[in-house]
């Protein structure tokens, strides 16, 4: 096996690992939200940021943050600012 070969596959499985780790959260935020464990996304509010962050809910709360306001997205490093923030 040659070095481009073994860095495909190396880039393949971690492309495979990070699809599946999204999946994954996805499939974790919905349950939560069918047993009312949390709300809904209903657009940008701090106040249920800061409840998720209260209750332990620290990926979903930084996906929220990046979902954004009307302006648009936000990126990861400025989301996980605004969480340790509140």
């Amino acid at each position: 096996m040659g070095i481009l070969s073994g860095f495909g596959l190396l880039v393949l499985g971690s492309v495979t690992i990070a699809v599946i780790y999204t999946l994954f959260e996805k499939h974790q935020e919905r349950r939560l939200i069918q047993k009312g464990l949390i709300a809904p996304y209903q657009g940008y509010n701090e106040m249920h940021f800061k409840q998720l962050k209260d209750d332990g809910y620290k990926s979903i709360a930084i996906q929220r943050i990046r979902r954004g306001d009307s302006s648009g997205k936000i990126a990861l490093k400025d989301a996980i600012k605004l969480y340790e923030q509140l």
